[in-house]
């Protein structure tokens, strides 16, 4: 997968998101699919926006997730999201085929969601 942006999003009035827009690169059926993975933010700084800017605690799961692929700045606020899209990474993506509340959803409207990026297959991960 490729990450081709972000965006800042508020959900539901209160939660508030990052959300990396990934595009399928591996050669087959699902060549060019976009896809996106959803991640809580402690707080959203301006407006909520494509490129927008962001405050993450050091347990949010983007934080640990930007460690296995790429080395950690000092500060936070140094966490630079382009750097993620020169690279190439693997990821796993699960088809979403019940609701929360466990009842099956149609062959028609099941989805498919990245639950977790695990690591870099190319790209230059140099700082």
């Amino acid at each position: 997968m490729r990450l081709t942006h972000w965006q800042t999003a508020i959900l539901w009035g209160r939660s508030q998101k990052v959300i990396l827009h990934f595009t399928v690169c591996d050669l087959g059926p699902h060549f060019g699919v976009k896809l996106q993975r959803y991640y809580n933010a402690e707080k959203i700084v301006g407006r909520p926006c494509k490129y927008g800017r962001f405050k993450l605690g050091w347990n949010h799961d983007l934080v640990r997730e930007y460690a296995l692929l790429l080395p950690m700045p000092q500060r936070l606020d140094r966490l630079h999201l382009e750097r993620l899209q020169s690279l190439l990474i693997v990821g796993r993506v699960e088809t979403t085929t019940t609701t929360a509340r466990q009842k099956r959803i149609p062959d028609a409207l099941q989805y498919s969601v990245v639950r977790e990026l695990l690591r870099v297959e190319a790209g230059n991960q140099s700082a």
